[in-house]
């Protein structure tokens, strides 16, 4: 059996890993003509670490992040409001929450997956059904015959297109911005990720290695103000002067023009994943709004899940609805949950966002346990080959 993946991606690369140790042997095609270093930082959870873990990854990974023990939300002035655990034990192994450059997970992935198995410049154009299996077509007249095809193309998939062409993107009424600071945390703040949260907004930061820091921030959309890009950090500042000095310091010591700007978006829960033999994962499938820090992570898992399935089931489209019926669930319980979260930090009532912090600093306490125990738990078969 011999599958394309489209996308090389976290979801893609991760995917390819977890066929190739089943041994089946899986080509990527990507749209871009190089493999760049993007995006900011990222959190990779103890569920995905679990199964970072089983493709002997976990280590690598932790070596160029940072572990880190909590989230911690305050309000703007820094008032606590709740603390969370980020850590968990799977199969009797503890496993923390790594952040680290989302630029340093593609590296280590891609080490992973052969050379010759990775073809750049091959944007996605249609699939067909022939005698002799899928034919993917590429907008560069290429062709390439196939078992059975993985759409791993993102948020804006087009694989999904094809799969479920009436499916929707959703605004989450929130714009979001991203950099990583050149600066050092006190060491109050150096094994947490912080989370800020005002009236409409919201600031969160965390180390990703000794002298850098990751970091996000978002506004609702329905705020009035204006962002010029092109002094992203005069912006910024003007948008979070009440909070607490060290947002400014952040802000200051991240260079202009790696600041990511960008709306955030997730797509309508979809009825099907796949159709027939191609199959949607991550964010593909099931694009998430990031308040949870686990959009990433359900694409590792994803990884796992579908080579289990390819493995017991010999008919890749059997494969595919096992992989959806074993996954929706707790994809949906997730994707809600962010979702929820988005709209709460979206309010922007002084008086509603008051009550909202003295509520969560009584209730988080008690939810705290019980939240790492749904959304960090993700089972990995003791009989599964590593």
């Amino acid at each position: 059996m011999n599958g394309i993946i489209i996308g090389a991606g976290i979801a893609g690369l991760s995917t390819a890993i977890a066929l190739k140790l089943k041994g089946i042997e899986v080509d990527i095609y990507e749209a871009s003509a190089e493999l760049k270093v993007v995006g900011a930082g990222i959190l990779v959870p103890p569920n995905a670490m679990a199964v970072l873990a089983h493709y002997g990854l976990a280590d690598e990974v932790k070596s160029y992040g940072k572990e880190i023990d909590a989230l911690r939300v305050s309000s703007f002035r820094g008032e606590p409001i709740s603390i969370t655990p980020s850590t968990f034990v799977n199969n009797r192994t503890q496993f923390k929450t790594v952040a680290l450059h989302r630029g340093k997970l593609q590296e280590i992935l891609l080490r992973n997956v052969s050379e010759e198995r990775i073809h750049l410049g091959y944007q996605y154009s249609r699939v067909e059904s022939t005698n002799e299996g899928l034919q993917v077509s590429f907008a560069n007249n290429q062709q390439r015959i196939a078992d059975f095809m993985i759409g791993a193309d993102g948020l804006r998939s087009k694989v999904r297109q094809f799969v479920m062409p009436d499916s929707a993107l959703r605004n989450g009424q929130q714009v979001c911005w991203r950099g990583v600071a050149n600066i050092q945390l006190p060491e109050s703040s150096n094994a947490q990720l912080t989370e800020l949260w005002g009236d409409g907004t919201r600031f969160g930061f965390v180390p990703i290695g000794p002298d850098q820091v990751y970091w996000y921030a978002t506004a609702s959309s329905k705020r009035n103000y204006y962002f010029e890009s092109d002094r992203a950090a005069d912006s910024l500042r003007k948008l979070f002067s009440s909070y607490i000095t060290c947002v400014d310091n952040i802000i200051d010591s991240t260079p202009q023009d790696l600041i990511i700007e960008g709306n955030m978006y997730d797509i309508k829960p979809l009825k099907h994943w796949f159709s027939n033999r191609v199959v949607l994962l991550g964010d593909a499938a099931h694009a998430i709004t990031p308040n949870l820090g686990q959009g990433g992570a359900l694409a590792i898992e994803d990884s796992y899940a579908i080579a289990e399935k390819l493995e017991h089931f010999s008919d890749p489209a059997t494969a595919f609805l096992e992989f959806q019926q074993a996954r929706q669930t707790r994809v949906d319980r997730v994707s809600k949950a962010s979702w929820k979260i988005g709209q709460i930090t979206n309010w922007r009532s002084p008086l509603l966002c008051s009550a909202r912090n003295q509520i969560l600093s009584k209730v988080a306490p008690m939810m705290a346990n019980s939240q790492s125990d749904w959304l960090y738990n993700f089972e990995i078969s003791k009989h599964s080959n590593n």
